[in-house]
């Protein structure tokens, strides 16, 4: 599904029936998620998702040591004194904050995308039990989000469409 002014796609894999997501996430490997993405295809689907929020704040701080960036970090040795002209000035801390939010609006973008003869008549899909999203780069196909919605909720789900 496009998102962002088509510049990414939000992708859900879901289980056919309703069971914890243990066993699809051992199946999602690198080289899996590539066939399964080769075989996806073009098509308008009316899809009912919960609205959902996902928020993530990562500490940086010990992965940027183990990749050898230690001097920043360290008081005693930071230099970045080009950034503000001040001698004392050092990473304390490194966060990374990611927030992804969907809601039941629909996409502005559908009828760029398909036809209007395509939107008459879409596949119907249910998000209604656990599934597993990505975000996707269009241009480069890097993952740019994975995330789990293990609690779908909502009213009347298999009634919106």
């Amino acid at each position: 599904m496009p998102l962002a002014h088509k510049l990414s796609s939000l992708i859900i894999l879901m289980p056919h029936h309703v069971e914890p997501l243990e066993r699809l996430e051992k199946l999602l490997t690198k080289e899996q998620l590539k066939i399964w993405m080769g075989k996806m295809q073009k098509k308008a689907v009316a899809i009912s998702l919960p609205k959902g929020v996902v928020e993530v704040t990562h500490d940086l701080q010990k992965h940027l040591a183990g990749l050898g960036l230690t001097e920043a970090i360290d008081k005693n040795k930071a230099d970045l004194s080009r950034m503000s002209g001040k001698k004392d000035l050092y990473l304390a801390s490194v966060f990374h904050a990611t927030a992804f939010e969907w809601d039941t609006e629909g996409n502005p973008f559908d009828q760029d995308i398909y036809g209007r003869e395509e939107l008459r008549s879409p596949k119907l899909f249910y998000a209604d039990h656990p599934f597993i999203f990505l975000v996707r780069d269009t241009q480069s196909g890097s993952l740019l989000f994975i995330g789990r919605l293990v609690r779908p909720k909502g009213d009347k789900m298999r009634d919106e469409l």
